[in-house]
């Protein structure tokens, strides 16, 4: 997954904040590693989907408000990068 990740991020990379953006990529990276590793079947970032981030969130629901919305805005990424409709699942800050 980390290879997928770094070659389809590079020019994602490129542009705007640059330590943000790594830092975004690192987020999403542990996540889909942290989903590839709890979920049966899961190998490839194009086979992670809503039911997936929602399991993550739920194992994840003891992380605070700003890591959360930081794995959120690293699922926009990867919905950005296989070119998905729509939008991933957001956190449930409202505890």
């Amino acid at each position: 997954m980390k290879n997928w990740i770094s070659e389809n991020c590079h020019s994602y990379l490129r542009k705007g904040g640059k330590i943000a953006r790594r830092a975004r990529v690192k987020t999403l990276v542990r996540a889909l590693e942290n989903i590839a590793a709890h979920e049966r079947g899961v190998t490839t970032p194009h086979q992670v989907g809503r039911k997936h981030i929602h399991q993550f969130y739920a194992r994840h629901a003891h992380l605070s408000d700003r890591t959360l919305s930081d794995y959120g805005y690293s699922f926009e990424l990867l919905w950005n990068l296989l070119g998905r409709p729509g939008s991933p699942p957001k956190p449930s800050l409202d505890r």
